[in-house]
């Protein structure tokens, strides 16, 4: 299936300037969207493959898209920059230190797939949180994400398609285009069970839960007679002191 990645709020590129615009088109089947990522509970990871009927990695990938994305969501600066270190130290000849195996990662293969895509998914969902809520480094993680899961071909009909290779590489893709926008928001309602959404204007300050909306009205009804309220007493204030 094809969509046009500004149909599923994701235009990647245009070229305005001598050149006609050039449209990226977002080749891939439906799927969870961002806001069903971040807004996972901890044991809903099969649900969420249950609704869209669909595995979140595909087995025929040799498990290569999970342990990529694994890699990735568990990276840290200070990995490199230790055995960077470890390398520098002036070891004697025939005592050079061997790269050490990543324990992490040995205990994530000894779990089973189900296991394995719970942690990785849930990984994922806290990084989108986190990116969502303005944290760079976060952010740059859900760049190489859609990165590593993405290609670019030509159609046959001189389109540029973005083949994505993985749910996950998807929803990253589409979260890009979304912050990109400016249209990524947390409901203001501290009781919403899905906080996270991409909002339809600027000024949205809550979802569209009935329940939120709901609370919005409330929030919007005390300020109004609250503000009446206190021009009635204001004005009260004022007879008096002109008595």
């Amino acid at each position: 299936m094809e969509k046009m990645i500004e149909q599923n709020s994701s235009k990647i590129n245009q070229v305005t300037r001598r050149r006609p615009r050039l449209v990226v088109y977002l080749k891939t089947e439906t799927g969870p969207t961002p806001e069903d990522f971040a807004n996972l509970n901890d044991g809903d990871v099969a649900q969420l493959e249950k609704r869209w009927r669909r595995p979140i990695f595909a087995n025929n990938t040799g498990n290569t898209d999970l342990v990529t994305s694994q890699r990735f969501l568990t990276w840290t600066p200070e990995k490199p920059m230790r055995w960077k270190k470890e390398q520098e130290i002036p070891w004697e000849p025939g005592q050079e230190p061997t790269i050490k195996p990543d324990q992490e990662m040995h205990e994530f293969f000894s779990k089973p797939l189900n296991e394995q895509t719970q942690e990785v998914v849930l990984r994922f969902r806290d990084k989108l949180r986190q990116a969502w809520s303005g944290d760079s480094a976060a952010l740059g993680t859900i760049r190489l994400l859609a990165q590593a899961n993405a290609d670019l071909a030509l159609s046959e009909h001189g389109q540029v398609e973005l083949i994505v290779n993985n749910l996950l590489g998807a929803a990253s893709i589409l979260f890009l285009r979304d912050i990109a926008a400016g249209r990524l928001g947390v409901c203001a309602n501290p009781h919403c069970p899905s906080p996270f959404f991409v909002s339809s204007r600027r000024t949205q300050k809550f979802c569209d839960v009935a329940a939120c909306m709901v609370y919005s009205h409330r929030l919007s009804a005390k300020k109004y007679w609250d503000r009446l309220r206190g021009k009635v007493q204001a004005k009260s204030r004022k007879r008096k002191k002109n008595r």
